[in-house]
């Protein structure tokens, strides 16, 4: 059930981050986090459109995440820019080329032998108070860190350092999306006066404004590679450490490793094709 609500999550995300960088690349320049570059985006219809069909996702992703575990759902979802490149290629009525389809393949593969080694299982449905303060402060010195380096880079370079503090962002809210889900079967409107609703929010805020942010300062040639790889590998370790998701005993290391990195590789090929890359255009620099 988990993986066919994930899979799902993932087609409309593809459809949804090509659409939505298309339209924040046509914006008029902006500086790095301006939450004026979203009040721009509420005027275009095929921004508006995308962003519901990513709150659909968001929900069918939350449906995954409360049936199972973090470290099967969330490399299913890294799986959207293949989809991307698919829609891509029907728009621009053409096949995709043997490098895309090996791109792909690639992508698809390291998805699958990376949950197939993982074998997780069901860990605790919360975890502690004391492990999200942890999370929390090492996002925000993160943040903190790479602050100066977004406002000196331009172009490319500052949609790929936005789209890798987007991921790990969008990891840690979709760790913050399983507790909350588990939170509200529990208190149901009681869940209220718990903290995670509230901090689930603010992170997921902060998530979209970097995601949108990366996708305005480049082409999702740079910025969606490392937002797609980083939100479900900081999600997954979240899983294996916050939640204690366990691992299966058989599980390889080296093989993990060799999935991770086939994963990136065909998810950066598939970025690079010019079926998703936009065209760069450097936006206001700090």
């Amino acid at each position: 059930m988990s993986f066919g609500l994930a899979a799902a999550a993932a087609l409309l995300l593809g459809l949804a981050a090509a659409a939505q960088q298309r339209s924040a690349g046509a914006q008029p320049p902006h500086h790095p986090l301006s939450v004026l570059l979203v009040w721009d985006l509420i005027g275009d219809r095929a921004w508006l459109l995308a962003v519901a069909l990513m709150v659909l996702a968001y929900g069918l992703q939350a449906a995954a995440l409360g049936e199972g575990q973090l470290a099967l759902v969330e490399p299913i979802l890294s799986g959207y820019l293949v989809v991307a490149l698919l829609a891509g290629a029907v728009l621009a009525r053409r096949l995709l080329t043997l490098a895309e389809l090996a791109a792909a393949l690639g992508a698809s593969s390291g998805i699958a032998l990376f949950l197939l080694q993982l074998s997780p299982g069901r860990g605790a449905r919360t975890a502690p108070g004391r492990s999200w303060a942890e999370i929390l402060v090492l996002l925000s010195l993160l943040l903190l860190a790479a602050l100066p380096l977004i406002w000196r880079a331009s172009g490319s370079g500052r949609a790929l350092l936005l789209g890798g503090l987007a991921g790990l962002t969008l990891g840690v809210s979709d760790a913050l999306t399983k507790q909350t889900i588990a939170v509200v079967a529990t208190h149901r409107l009681g869940s209220l006066a718990t903290w995670e609703p509230y901090l689930l929010l603010v992170v997921g805020a902060l998530g979209f404004l970097l995601q949108q942010s990366a996708y305005h300062a480049g082409p999702l040639s740079s910025g969606l590679p490392p937002l797609s790889v980083l939100e479900p590998v900081s999600g997954t370790l979240l899983g294996l450490l916050a939640f204690h998701e366990a691992v299966a005993p058989s599980a390889s290391s080296p093989l993990l490793l060799g999935a991770v990195a086939l994963m990136f590789w065909g998810v950066q090929r598939l970025a690079r094709s010019d079926l998703v890359t936009a065209r760069a255009r450097a936006p206001v620099d700090g």
